[in-house]
């Protein structure tokens, strides 16, 4: 890598890093989330629907004490796939419409279809972005 690419790399991690400043860090189950629906860290709050988070206790096969939100989908910079971490977390993304593909110890889904689950789930499934 030149000076120049170490620079590029270096700006852009400062924006991400910028763009992911909401992502929440400390995760609740859905049972949890559906009594008292606010994720609450630091300055930071998000108040989530009821609905949805009725809906996805609905589609969802394991139990709503076992189910951990807010589920992170990590997309890394000019890719057209995004993926998950963890056995868990990929069933409840397949659950809710995810269709993807398990490679390695990843879940691995389109891009647009990680976007269209954060707008459907609003709170629920959040985006990090990465190099």
């Amino acid at each position: 890598m030149t000076n120049e690419d170490d620079a590029l790399t270096n700006l852009l991690k400062t924006e991400l890093a910028s763009v992911n400043r909401g992502i929440i860090k400390k995760r609740r189950s859905l049972a949890d989330l559906i009594k008292n629906p606010v994720f609450e860290e630091g300055a930071n709050t998000v108040e989530l629907d009821k609905t949805a988070l009725e809906e996805v206790a609905a589609r969802l096969t394991s139990p709503s004490c076992e189910a951990l939100f807010p589920l992170t989908i990590y997309i890394p910079s000019g890719g057209s796939e995004g993926y998950i971490r963890g056995d868990r977390e990929a069933k409840i993304a397949d659950e809710l419409g995810a269709d993807g593909v398990s490679r390695g110890d990843k879940y691995w889904l389109q891009k647009y279809r990680a976007r269209s689950l954060s707008h459907k789930y609003a709170g629920l499934i959040q985006i990090f972005y990465t190099v």
